[in-house]
């Protein structure tokens, strides 16, 4: 794990073989929270605006941004954000083999640096991520591997390719083009046009040059 692995991060790393970490990762945060905004009486104090509803049961309005969430509402949240952390600490008590209440009294939402989590089980030991793919070698018994980084750093041509295939880009890339290969100008051009056209077009397969 580099700089930054709580949360999500960590939920994706705690069924890992093993888990390595830079001394200063944040990481950990096991917890789960839910938000959902109520801009009824903001619309109504600034702009007058405001809101009626007709519903046919109790709950046929749903969760939405109008309307402030009542009591039996905020109990079904509670509920599913109940489940989702009970969840979350069930995939950490497997993946670290842990007991569920010592997952629990790490948990709630608290952060740790990688070395701080090493003593309570969160991180088997520090490490870069050189480090990570030496355990990873050994670990599946791989002595003859190599290393591809994603993603992939494009050469000159690729750039060009891919900024002309942008409309947004393909003036800048005209004009880069055209000074390294002045003839091919007139083309990525015509390119440039009939990808920035719209609507019914028609068009000559060819150019013809008139001196």
């Amino acid at each position: 794990m580099g700089n930054y692995a709580a949360s999500g991060g960590y939920y994706i790393a705690c069924l890992a073989d093993s888990i390595l970490a830079e001394e200063n990762t944040v990481t950990g945060s096991i917890g789960v929270f839910r938000i959902i905004p109520s801009v009824g009486g903001l619309l109504e104090d600034k702009v007058g605006v405001t809101f009626d509803t007709v519903k046919t049961g109790k709950y046929s309005q749903g969760l939405n941004v109008f309307f402030d969430i009542g009591e039996d509402e905020g109990r079904i949240m509670q509920k599913q954000v109940d489940f989702m952390y009970e969840t979350f600490l069930k995939r950490v008590s497997d993946g670290r083999q842990l007991s569920r209440n010592a997952v629990d009294a790490i948990a709630q939402g608290r952060v740790w640096s990688g070395s701080d989590a090493i003593p309570i089980g969160l991180v088997d030991k520090i490490g870069n991520l050189q480090d990570a793919i030496k355990v990873a070698a050994k670990m599946s018994k791989s002595t003859d591997y190599r290393i591809t980084e994603y993603p992939q750093v494009k050469n000159s041509v690729e750039q060009l390719i891919e900024d002309l295939m942008n409309p947004n880009d393909a003036e800048t890339a005209i004009k880069l083009m055209s000074a390294e290969f002045p003839t091919w100008r007139p083309y990525l051009q015509d390119l440039h046009e009939l990808r920035s056209a719209k609507g019914i077009q028609a068009r000559m397969l060819s150019r013809v040059p008139v001196h």
